[in-house]
């Protein structure tokens, strides 16, 4: 398991494969596109009798309906070079 940008990930290979494109290009003098990561919560391994509660910065809280939603983005970073 390896920790960067404070997350913690199984995938290496995985994110290897993927990084491989920016990478290719930050070694040239090429223009590099930004980067968009979008961070999900899986939700699809919860079972039916389980709930997810949702609560925002202003102490608001609803659930999520785990039948109808099997993800929910949490952030996403879009990361460019200069």
């Amino acid at each position: 398991m390896i920790k960067k940008f404070n997350i913690a990930t199984e995938d290496i290979a995985l994110l290897r494969e993927d990084l491989k494109y920016w990478r290719s290009l930050a070694i040239t003098d090429q223009s590099v596109p930004p980067m968009t990561i979008d961070i999900y919560l899986d939700t699809s391994k919860l079972s039916t009798n389980q709930t997810l509660s949702a609560v925002d910065d202003n102490l608001r809280w609803g659930c999520v309906d785990v039948l109808r939603v099997n993800r929910i983005l949490i952030e996403t970073w879009v990361l460019t070079l200069k």
